[in-house]
């Protein structure tokens, strides 16, 4: 009897200590193999010219800290920019803004299909930052775009990458600032989009990421504050390490 108990010892041993170097690999490879970025990018699509453009745009915002995209916006940390444009930083009592001003945006072609001879004008502001982002909770626990209003929860309506996590769409305004001038019938679509992504590798690629997206769509010329639709998908892709 005896003997079977020291048996047992030794077994649970042994599983115990396997377990916990099982855990430490895999903790010590996700570290190793983490990924994680955010980008933030603005598009301009328009069916005709405009004329003295002078946008005020969303910016990400955390909880409690800074934004690692606001500090690259302000060191001029993009990898895409449209000719004409000059991009700073501007801000409220709450809020950073971004400010874009640009003599001229020429036409990028039909705004419902603009294709490789009408792609949109865009800026993009790719960071790479230590991680792991939160895709489950951004508003929360990471960083998104504000300011934000009359949030509410919606059913997902678009497919997304495979993975054990369930998604969670939610809608909300927000307001964007758009003043140039322009022929009474063009078409001027206006969006800006954060992504969070973490990828890493374990026993194979994995990656969970949010995205949220705001979205203005303008017949004519415009002069002041718009009201946006934005949608915040959060919790795509794993939720577990393997």
């Amino acid at each position: 009897m005896l003997r079977v108990l020291v048996v047992l010892f030794v077994v649970a041993i042994s599983v115990t200590a396997g377990v916990f170097s099982f855990v430490a690999y895999v903790d010590s490879r996700y570290a190793e193999t983490l990924v994680a970025t955010y980008e933030y990018q603005v598009n301009v699509e328009t069916d005709g010219p405009l004329s003295n453009l002078l946008l005020f745009l969303p910016l990400p915002a955390r909880a409690g800290g800074s934004s690692e995209v606001v500090r690259a916006a302000g060191a001029r940390g993009w990898t895409e920019i449209p000719y004409g444009w000059n991009v700073t930083l501007t801000g409220t009592e709450k809020y950073t803004l971004l400010e874009v001003t640009a003599a001229s945006v020429p036409t990028t072609g039909e705004c419902g299909a603009c294709g490789r001879d009408g792609a949109p004008h865009t800026l993009t502001i790719p960071v790479t930052v230590r991680g792991p982002i939160d895709p489950r909770d951004p508003v929360g626990n990471d960083e998104v775009l504000e300011p934000r209003f009359s949030v509410m929860e919606r059913a997902c309506t678009e497919a997304f990458p495979r993975g054990d996590s369930t998604p969670r769409c939610t809608g909300y305004e927000t307001s964007f600032f758009a003043d140039y001038t322009a022929y009474p019938a063009t078409t001027v679509v206006i969006s800006v989009e954060l992504t969070g992504t973490n990828r890493w590798n374990i026993f194979s690629e994995r990656s969970s990421e949010f995205r949220d997206t705001a979205r203005l769509t303008i017949l004519g010329e415009s002069h002041g504050w718009q009201t946006a639709r934005g949608e915040l998908v959060s919790g795509i892709g794993y939720s577990s390490l393997w």
